[in-house]
């Protein structure tokens, strides 16, 4: 008898775990007619999962960080009216605050202190981004000689790759010039959330 209550209550969950996957599908499907939300090789428990959050990924709002950090009240000055110190207490702040939020910076050891507020300020802050928390296991990583620019590759090279990616990137690349490489004039990174 138990065994059968066990069955009944297995199988009811999976009507109802149907029936929310349907109206997930639903939603979706009021915002983005025509799309197909479907894979059948994921199990139901991963397809829910998915869905949701695709859900909220397009209902979320587009914001910057700059604005979640004011929006807690977390103000940020223009870099010139800063001191050396007030920075310094500022840039902790940011990365504890976003660190707890799951985002994180990565290769920031090239830069002064006040060089990295006034990048981080006047521009990677203000990058936008959907208004949305991160689930299980997500993260956001700002890397900050990712653009693919000419500058932040050479910086990436000199800086921080490693004899194979330099290598790598030359045979890749013959035409680009391989900077000589240089030591971190800064030891950050490893200290940061």
């Amino acid at each position: 008898m138990k065994e059968e209550g066990g069955r009944l209550s297995r199988h009811l969950e999976a009507v109802e775990q149907k029936a929310r996957i349907e109206a997930l599908k639903a939603k979706l499907l009021a915002i983005e007619p025509g799309m197909v939300y479907h894979n059948s090789d994921l199990p139901p428990e991963l397809e829910e999962a998915f869905l949701a959050r695709v859900l909220a990924v397009e209902q979320a709002e587009e914001t910057s960080y700059f604005d979640v950090l004011l929006e807690n009240g977390i103000t940020l000055p223009e870099p010139a009216s800063l001191t050396d110190s007030e920075i310094d207490d500022l840039l902790h702040t940011i990365f504890t605050f976003l660190g707890a939020r799951n985002v994180y910076f990565l290769h920031t050891d090239h830069l002064s202190d006040r060089e990295l507020y006034d990048y981080l300020w006047s521009d990677v802050l203000r990058e936008p981004t959907m208004d949305m928390p991160m689930g299980p296991g997500s993260l956001f990583c700002f890397d900050l000689t990712s653009s693919g620019s000419e500058q932040d590759t050479q910086i990436h090279l000199a800086y921080y790759a490693d004899d194979c990616e330099r290598e790598s990137h030359a045979l890749e690349w013959p035409e680009d010039p391989i900077p000589e490489k240089k030591a971190l004039p800064f030891d950050r990174d490893r200290h940061l959330p």
